[in-house]
This record gives C-alpha cells, sequence and structure tokens, in this order.
C-alpha cells in the first residue's frame, strides 16, 4: 500500500524509466516483500515482487531511478 498512480502523463514516464533504465541482474530471483502491479487498459495485470531496489518477475531486475520516480509521484 505504498500508492497508486493514475495520471496518464506520470505512468507515462514512469513505464519509460522501468523500460529503459532495467539493469538486468540475472535470473535468479529474490523473495520480495512488496509487488508492483501494473495493470493495463485492457485489464491485464502484471505483477513484479520488489525488494530493495530491484524487481523481480522472468529474472532480477534493478532500477533504483524508477523507485525514486514512482515515490517522487505518488506524493
Amino acid at each position: 500500500d505504498v500508492g497508486t498512480i493514475t495520471e496518464p502523463g506520470a505512468v507515462s514516464r514512469l513505464m519509460d524509466i522501468l523500460l529503459s533504465q532495467s539493469s538486468y541482474q540475472g535470473s535468479s530471483s529474490r523473495s520480495g516483500k512488496q509487488a508492483l502491479l501494473i495493470q493495463y487498459d485492457n485489464g491485464i495485470v502484471l505483477q513484479l515482487a520488489v525488494s530493495g531496489d530491484s524487481l523481480m518477475g522472468s529474472g532480477t531486475w534493478a532500477n533504483p531511478a524508477f523507485f525514486e520516480a514512482f515515490a517522487g509521484a505518488v506524493q
């Protein structure tokens, strides 16, 4: 329950950061106590586990810039 972002411009910026700045860390996954849910217009929801500055889904991906931008967009 960190927050929800629905403003289209903010969502677009966050997705750009997520897709362009994520760094692949390897195929192993860590356990995350939080989840990032991305819901698309067609109703499909992508769920990624979160641990620190890393996202897990089809491997582990680091992206500190995404988490900084997300925190700024939620406030």
